[in-house]
């Protein structure tokens, strides 16, 4: 438990803070909802997404995990935007800007992954015209969940 002090006309008080962390349900026995049996849990890899799921067996009920479904549902709107950014020249160099909106999904999926933040990318040209901005570690991770499957 931790406690924090505070200041509030000329009376100090001392506050204590319960955290509560939350486990992911998954990583329980999960029951399913019709015949009351346990589930068996699998994954299912899509586009590089780990996707976990549980199913019952016997009525052949599938739950598929929320957080995971709205990580990838989250990549697929991204993957639909087109993002305009300026080039700017840094030294004999040009610079892009990645949007926050990208910054922000990278780092979800670098915790997500237990990874430590990238602090370098890989550029490859795909085809004329065409730029890829490779993050390796996310992709060795992927490669490792593909090679599972």
């Amino acid at each position: 438990m931790e406690s924090l002090w505070f200041k509030k006309d000329r009376k100090i008080f001392k506050v204590y803070i319960l955290c509560i962390y939350m486990r992911d349900i998954f990583e329980g026995i999960i029951l399913c909802k019709n015949c009351k049996k346990e589930m068996k849990k699998g994954v299912v890899i899509k586009e590089g997404f780990r996707i976990r799921y549980a199913y019952c067996e016997k009525c052949k009920t599938k739950l598929w995990h929320s957080g995971d479904l709205e990580n990838y549902r989250n990549f697929n709107n991204l993957k639909k935007k087109a993002f305009k950014v300026k080039l700017r020249i840094v030294g004999n160099s040009y610079a892009i800007t990645l949007p926050k909106e990208v910054v922000n999904f990278i780092k979800e999926i670098e915790k997500e992954f237990k990874i430590k933040e990238e602090e370098t990318v890989k550029l490859m040209f795909d085809e004329l015209g065409k730029l890829n901005v490779i993050f390796e570690q996310i992709e060795q991770k992927i490669n490792k969940l593909k090679n599972l499957m």
